[in-house]
């Protein structure tokens, strides 16, 4: 089961609504398809209509900040949930499931993003990988595990 406030504007306290939705298979409803779907709503929150409410302005720069404090926020987290839960190898792929759903916060991150975290962890051997893939890169097929 995973709830999703959605907010008129970013700065609002209350939701005008919530989602709540519930799946026999979590590891694709909840870590893959529905925090992608989260992550694309909170990003429509970053949108300003000027006074006209013709033109319609991504705003950029405070989307990247926020993207920025969250990862600085989230990474001593996904430390912690790799060394109690990455002992054995698993693709890189489940890995970013298997955070997204240890966190618990469907949406605070795309699934990209927490791809660039782990290849930042692989470069500090935070994680090492089983193989790298065909151009000597980590790719999502590789077998990762936490380095003990």
């Amino acid at each position: 089961m995973a709830s999703f406030e959605i907010k008129e504007t970013y700065n609002d306290s209350r939701p005008q609504y919530n989602i709540l939705v519930g799946s026999n298979h979590p590891q694709k409803a909840f870590g893959e398809f529905l925090n992608e779907f989260f992550c694309e709503e909170n990003k429509l929150l970053f949108f300003e209509d000027d006074k006209s409410g013709k033109n319609h302005k991504f705003l950029t720069q405070s989307w990247d900040r926020e993207n920025d404090e969250r990862v600085e926020r989230i990474k001593p987290e996904i430390i912690e949930i790799l060394q109690k839960n990455n002992q054995d190898w698993i693709t890189l792929k489940d890995v970013i499931s298997l955070i997204i759903l240890e966190i618990g916060k469907l949406g605070y991150l795309s699934r990209p993003k927490y791809r660039e975290i782990l290849l930042d962890f692989h470069k500090k051997n935070i994680i090492e990988a089983k193989e790298l893939g065909a151009r000597g890169n980590l790719t999502l097929d590789n077998y990762v595990r936490a380095v003990q």
